[in-house]
């Protein structure tokens, strides 16, 4: 190195304007808020929404074996009594009522209901088995 280049003065490092941010401000985002509540609102909405659902499993398994009760006794043949038509209706209001505790029960039901209304017809055997079933206290067939 010579002198003259050891005499240059050095130069003065880049500097940056005085209002440059050497770090990003932090701002909260109103999206990412409004994000976490809307999923907070979604959680406790959907947790009501189970609540209200269990309570009210009961109420829509006797509706639903009420509906499929009247279509058994609409799909009867004349030779079915009436008298039989009336205690297939009382044995399957005393079921519907405690049907919300065997659901095994209900399955089984729902698989005789389907097969006795297969052919359109209700016979008096068929409804004499769905009451049978009906007032037994054991599960199966």
């Amino acid at each position: 190195m010579s002198d003259a280049e050891s005499e240059k003065p050095q130069a003065a490092p880049p500097s940056l304007p005085p209002d440059f941010p050497l770090q990003h401000e932090r701002k909260s985002s109103a999206a990412l808020k409004w994000g976490l509540v809307g999923c907070a609102g979604l959680s406790a909405l959907l947790i009501v929404a189970l609540i209200v659902f269990v309570a009210k499993a009961p109420t829509m398994m006797s509706w639903l074996l009420a509906r499929q009760g009247d279509q058994v006794l609409a799909l009867c043949t004349k030779d079915v009594p009436p008298k039989d038509q009336d205690r297939f209706r009382e044995a399957l209001e005393k079921f519907s009522r405690e049907a919300s505790r065997d659901a095994e029960r209900v399955t089984l039901l729902q698989g005789k209901i389907r097969t006795a209304i297969d052919d359109r017809n209700v016979t008096p055997e068929e409804l004499a088995d769905l009451t049978t079933f009906l007032s037994s206290k054991k599960p199966g067939p």
